[in-house]
């Protein structure tokens, strides 16, 4: 896959191998690009987000990642990145006083909004990957350039929110700009963090997991329901299938019995404490771009 997106939250599990714990856990999610040919969400389980489960689920990709510029995606130099928009717009907006219609941080935050009220216009009016970048070429790079002079008249307080948005701004900004020179990069992680947002709300309701085993559990699930969403499926219609036709297969199905079944995360879900070895690599299952080693 040329791009991928991807966020975590917490995830608070009572017991690791037999062990009351109080310490916090993550679940990732990563999320085929809006222009692939396969629409995958997938989440995986890790006890922290570490480089260590940064690396194992993301270490060998080499497409373009679109991250919220957390430490250890820059870390993944295999990757090419790209930041957040969204993020960067959220820092500005935190330096601007309530009710403040002017000033610096405000002028920074209305050069950003244009930027992307444009881009989303250029995305709403041409689908190809030629135009959408001609028109980023042409009405997106001279916003951009408008937006990093302006940054540089700034001399913020230091330690001041302003000073936190600018140097963030800053240290990405090839980051930041990366999405002007595509046709295929969204602006923003915003579809990464939509697709965590369901874990998320269920979390608020199953508070925790009891055992690491239920947390991988649940990483299959979602991973199973927000694919089948992304493609436009019955997700109970989809889920009865599943139940219906795997256990068919026996304890041991090889890929070519899970192909009719596929999605491109069914071959990661068949196999108890798959999570933790979720590969995410450009060799991959049919193209898929996931691929998992059993342990």
């Amino acid at each position: 896959m040329k791009n991928i997106y991807s966020d975590e939250t917490t995830l608070r599990v009572l017991k690791r191998d037999g062990t009351p714990t109080n310490t916090k856990s993550t679940m990732w999610v990563v999320l085929s690009g809006k222009y692939e040919e396969r629409q995958i969400a997938l989440y995986a389980y890790y006890r922290n987000k570490s480089q260590k489960s940064a690396d194992e689920l993301l270490g060998e990709y080499t497409g373009c990642l679109t991250s919220d510029c957390y430490q250890v995606y820059g870390n993944l130099h295999k990757s090419e990145h790209s930041a957040c928009w969204a993020h960067c717009r959220r820092k500005f907006n935190d330096a601007v006083p309530p009710k403040m219609k002017e000033g610096k941080a405000y002028d920074c935050l209305q050069k950003i909004s244009k930027m992307l009220d444009e881009d989303k216009k250029i995305l709403e009016t041409y689908s190809s990957e030629t135009d959408i970048l001609t028109h980023r070429q042409e009405k997106i790079k001279p916003l951009l350039d408008e937006f990093w002079s302006c940054l540089e008249k700034i001399t913020p307080a230091p330690g001041s929110a302003l000073d936190k948005a600018v140097a963030y701004a800053l240290s990405n900004k090839e980051k930041l700009c990366r999405f002007a020179d595509s046709g295929r990069l969204e602006s923003t992680n915003n579809r990464a963090e939509r697709a965590i947002k369901p874990f998320v709300m269920a979390r608020k309701n199953f508070l925790f997991a009891d055992t690491e085993r239920g947390a991988e559990a649940s990483a299959r699930v979602f991973s199973v329901i927000e694919t089948a969403k992304m493609n436009n499926l019955d997700v109970y219609g989809y889920l009865v299938y599943l139940l219906s036709e795997l256990p068919k297969l026996g304890k041991e199905p090889t890929r070519e019995q899970l192909d009719p079944l596929s999605l491109g995360v069914i071959h990661c879900l068949i196999t108890v404490k798959i999570s933790r070895k979720i590969k995410f690599s450009e060799q991959s299952v049919r193209g898929f771009a996931f691929h998992c080693r059993r342990g």
